[in-house]
């Protein structure tokens, strides 16, 4: 059986050689279309983590009338806290707050004499929520929108809005990139199906009069057909080891500018680091599936054995 085997893939190596040129352009197109399909996945890792990073900076601040006391201000967060999503509260006292746009006001005379003109501190005191997820912010502005706290709540800071809208945006982008990312792939494994079809036509051609030699002396039609299969494995093994390669090498240099833009947020090489064996496994066997499809329809069709 091992001198089989041996026998086997020696033969796929000459069929590889003998059609070296149609060999090259065939490995050649399912390199580009697993390093297409390893950028559409890149691309979009790359878009996840920016939209998981804006996620993490979006807050909710609630701010309260002056005349608030403390104990008002807790039963509120502890109505905000009760709300499903919610990660944190930070309350904000009266003080803070005026410390805090003193320190603001500092290289502006004039917005420090309206204080002066006052003579006691304005501000309320205010809490800022943080949630595990958007939709929960929509969830305590609906609850503060109660008629029972409307003496309370002076006003609320909506700027997630905003970023959820930039949010949603940059996903519906997501999408049509993995979408268009999917459509190119696509249609280069198509050609490469194309090619690895006729890859097996002109090697059983080639090999015509060893073929009908061999089925004189009594060769199985399973030793006939298994090299031209074992030639079209032969090609995904070299196309996803060549095109994880050139990828991971993109990926080493393209990663410093990333981070210097991004400041870290956007790890694609640690991605595909610590995933390259479940990644490019897939790709490899996903590549084998479809490479051995258009070998099984070729031999049908051009061997009669």
């Amino acid at each position: 059986m091992l001198y089989a085997t041996l026998r086997v893939i020696k033969f796929s190596w000459k069929n590889i050689w003998r059609n070296f040129w149609l060999s090259v352009i065939t490995m050649s197109t399912i390199i580009i279309t697993l390093f297409t399909i390893s950028l559409v996945l890149a691309l979009e890792v790359g878009l996840k983590q920016i939209i998981q990073t804006a996620e993490k900076h979006i807050d909710l601040s609630v701010y309260f009338y002056p005349s608030v006391t403390e104990a008002q201000a807790n039963s509120v967060i502890t109505v905000i806290k009760a709300i499903p999503g919610i990660q944190e509260t930070v309350y904000i006292t009266k003080e803070q707050s005026l410390a805090s746009y003193e320190k603001r006001a500092q290289d502006s005379p004039e917005l420090l004499a309206p204080l002066k003109v006052i003579g006691q501190n304005p501000f309320g005191a205010a809490v800022t929520v943080r949630a595990n997820e958007p939709a929960a912010y929509q969830r305590v502005i609906d609850e503060l929108n109660k008629p029972q706290y409307k003496d309370l709540i002076e006003g609320q800071k909506k700027e997630f809005e905003e970023n959820r809208q930039f949010i949603d945006a940059f996903t519906a982008f997501t999408d049509k990139v993995r979408v268009s990312g999917l459509v190119i792939s696509a249609f280069f494994a198509m050609i490469a199906a194309l090619l690895i079809f006729n890859a097996i036509r002109v090697a059983i051609y080639t090999h015509r009069e060893e073929i009908a030699i061999m089925k004189l002396v009594g060769a199985t039609n399973w030793f006939v057909r298994a090299p031209f299969l074992t030639e079209t494995i032969i090609y995904s093994a070299i196309a996803v080891l060549i095109s994880g390669g050139l990828f991971f090498i993109l990926m080493y240099f393209l990663q410093p500018y990333l981070d210097g833009y991004f400041g870290g947020d956007v790890a694609i090489y640690s991605y595909f680091s610590h995933n390259a064996l479940m990644i490019f496994g897939a790709e490899l066997l996903a590549t084998v599936i479809l490479n051995i499809i258009a070998g099984s329809f070729a031999l049908r069709r051009y061997l009669r054995v």
